[in-house]
């Protein structure tokens, strides 16, 4: 089984990952949409740290609200949305401190009706920071900032 230490391990490289790309997108591109219902990155980061807040609330209490919400929706450049990630992040880490081992193991069930450990769904994090950090590479590569 996974511990506390390798998860917050894998947020902290998912997360630099994250940044690496993101330093690379201009400020007056963040808000650029590739088209049809495509999220901007700026609206990526803020799905980013509502699905962060989100997760860290099931994992502690059980429930939580469903969709998650997006959150720094004042935030528009690149500086106040990192901020905004960095601030949830604090709270995750935080709050990974007051999670016991064996509280990894637990099975708890998804809105959804899904079930999956506490382990697994913590372990959504740096997975899903790794998904949308692809989806602002491709949009700098539509955008011909970079050709990954």
């Amino acid at each position: 089984m996974i511990s506390i230490a390798d998860l917050k391990a894998q947020m902290a490289t998912s997360r630099h990952e994250l940044y690496h790309i993101l330093d690379m997108m201009p400020d007056d591109k963040m808000d650029f949409r590739p088209g049809g219902q495509a999220k901007s990155a700026a609206e990526i980061l803020r799905h980013i740290a509502g699905c962060e807040a989100w997760t860290m609330e099931l994992a502690q209490k059980g429930t939580a609200p469903f969709p998650p919400p997006d959150l720094g929706v004042g935030c528009t450049d690149k500086a106040g949305l990192k901020q905004c990630l960095d601030d949830v992040r604090a709270k995750t880490l935080a709050a990974l401190d007051a999670i016991p081992q064996e509280r990894l193991a637990d099975v708890q069930r998804m809105p959804w009706g899904e079930e999956m450990s506490v382990a697994d769904l913590l372990g959504f994090t740096p997975q899903h920071d790794a998904w949308h950090t692809g989806q602002i590479a491709y949009i700098q590569t539509i955008l011909g900032i970079m050709d990954f």
